[in-house]
């Protein structure tokens, strides 16, 4: 009963925090210079000066923002994300075609970041100034120093076509069966990518919260009687520094999220992140809402699902 309450808490505060969310962004995208007119305008040079307000009429730009903006919420009330200026499609419809694909790849990059970041924090925890921490410091700067739209470039070039051993674009190549095998092999490369960055704070956090837990008197004692190092490491060490790298994978998800955005463009992937950039180009407003209210829940969702995480993990958390 405690745990149900703890969670129905996170998410009644969800609420207020996806509303400042969609409304901030709803107040940029409208305050942006230009619109879907303008480019109906640029389209249509000899269009009227009537026509043109009908138009402003029909999308409803000729109401105030707030106004708008509550007609919006209403509808997401009702589960109608509105239609794309740009396709006249439902947005919701665009948006969950897209949606999959993005999970795909984000999901895959924090797996990669997990696995390589936890296993070289520990190495390197494990024998402090040693060969594995010089590793994982050398990871830890580059992940760090290379900007990850330059780290995609460079392993395209290298990879894909210099010495073609890996798809540089899309989910599948076209004319051949979209099996699983050839999903992963072009999940490669922007997974990789995107995970580069992040996996150096996994080494950190890794590597920071081992170090502690290894210093401490329990573990003196169970080295004491006995137990083997692979026991006090796995069960009692790494245990115990779970909390911190836990907590580093819920701040780690919005990260994830934005930096899609760009590999996505980047390596002709069909998720959200490339669809954000056709739809802000063509300043199709319905579809970038449509696309934030996806990603706010994700991102919160993530962050409810860590609370419960950690009290899994620390019996000694409260539910509050």
């Amino acid at each position: 009963m405690g745990r149900l309450k703890f969670i129905g808490k996170r998410i009644v505060l969800m609420v207020p925090v996806f509303l400042i969310i969609t409304f901030v962004v709803y107040a940029l995208i409208n305050a942006a210079p230009g619109s879907v007119v303008d480019n109906i305008i640029a389209q249509q040079p000899d269009i009227t000066q009537e026509q043109i307000d009908q138009i402003y009429h029909e999308y409803g730009l000729d109401q105030p923002m707030v106004v708008r903006y509550v007609s919006w919420l209403g509808g997401l009330l009702h589960g109608d994300l509105g239609t794309s200026y740009r396709t006249n499609e439902g947005v919701a419809g665009m948006v969950i075609e897209r949606l999959g694909p993005t999970l795909i790849l984000t999901g895959t990059a924090l797996v990669i970041a997990v696995l390589i970041g936890v296993t070289l924090g520990i190495l390197a925890a494990l024998k402090p100034g040693g060969v594995w921490d010089k590793v994982s410091s050398v990871y830890t700067f580059a992940g760090t120093s290379f900007p990850n739209f330059f780290m995609a470039l460079v392993l395209i070039s290298l990879l894909s076509v210099q010495l073609r051993l890996l798809p540089s674009m899309g989910m599948f190549t076209s004319g051949e069966p979209q099996t699983p095998a050839a999903l992963a092999w072009h999940l490669v490369l922007p997974a990789f990518v995107l995970s580069f960055s992040i996996t150096g704070n996994f080494i950190k956090q890794t590597r920071s919260a081992m170090l502690e837990v290894l210093g401490s008197d329990f573990i003196k004692v169970a080295r004491s009687k006995g137990i083997s190092k692979t026991a006090v490491y796995l069960r009692h060490a790494f245990r115990n520094a779970l909390l911190p790298i836990v907590t580093q994978i819920g701040l780690m998800v919005p990260f994830l999220v934005g930096g899609a955005v760009v590999m996505e463009q980047i390596f002709s992937w069909p998720g959200l992140g490339s669809l954000m950039n056709t739809s802000i180009s063509a300043r199709d407003y319905p579809a970038v809402m449509g696309i934030t209210v996806v990603i706010a829940l994700v991102v919160l969702v993530a962050n409810v699902v860590m609370d419960i995480v950690y009290t899994l993990i620390d019996h000694r958390i409260e539910l509050n």
